[in-house]
């Protein structure tokens, strides 16, 4: 097998397991009101599904009304709080990147990879304001979870 056939015979074999694995787990609804990023990839407002993936550090999101989705790796934490159901947003001026997802539906807290666009903007912060500046922060914005 070529090299080429040998690397589109693993993506494919990848791309089948993402799939399969996505539709094990539980999914959580969720209306974001705003545009955002995930995983380098800018998402328009909408209704999204949120599905994690079983025995993998990353979740499916699907725009429900729409073609839009992508695939975030994240990294596991404890669940903040044990009731609720949420997405966490880091907003800095009018640009929002998802960063956390706490689900108490499934058990699962986890930390979305900071985008190249975020840890620029960060940087950015940091150096206008310094680093023990507030302004310096990003805005948190909280969305709620429904369980599907």
């Amino acid at each position: 097998m070529t090299k080429q056939g040998m690397k589109n015979w693993v993506c494919g074999g990848l791309v089948a397991v993402l799939l399969t694995a996505t539709s094990w787990g539980a999914s959580m609804s969720v209306q974001i009101p705003f545009p955002f990023t995930a995983s380098e990839k800018l998402l328009p407002a909408g209704n999204y599904l949120v599905t994690p993936i079983d025995g993998k550090n990353a979740l499916r999101l699907q725009q429900m009304d729409g073609k839009e989705f992508t695939y975030l790796l994240v990294q596991r934490t404890s669940l903040k709080n044990d009731d609720r159901n949420y997405l966490l947003f880091n907003r800095y001026g009018s640009e929002y990147f998802l960063r956390e997802l706490n689900s108490a539906t499934v058990d699962m807290g986890c930390a979305v990879l900071k985008s190249s666009r975020e840890g620029k903007l960060a940087s950015e912060l940091a150096r206008k304001y310094g680093k023990g500046e507030r302004a310096a922060l990003p805005a948190q914005v909280n969305i709620a979870l429904k369980a599907e």
